[in-house]
């Protein structure tokens, strides 16, 4: 009797360790994806950030087109 729960107890820890194993297994898998979701998603971030970038530089343009047009319509309106 001894020697059949030693055998049971021995089944219940080997397959204690076997899901143990499994789910870390499928854990570290999980991790992974989500590491590589993170770097399209800094990457994504960063493609903003050069978006950004090239928006300020239009307005900062489009700024200095208006100052340049609204001079050269003063001098414009002082030739009439």
């Amino acid at each position: 009797m001894e020697r059949h729960a030693q055998t049971i107890i021995s089944l219940v820890i080997a397959s204690i360790l076997l899901w143990a194993g499994s789910s870390l297994s499928e854990l570290r898998e999980i991790v992974a994806r989500q590491d590589e979701r993170l770097v399209t998603l800094q990457r994504t971030v960063d493609g903003f950030g050069v978006v950004r970038n090239d928006l300020s530089s239009l307005r900062d343009s489009v700024t200095t087109n208006e100052s340049t047009l609204k001079f050269l319509e003063a001098q414009f309106q002082q030739r009439e």
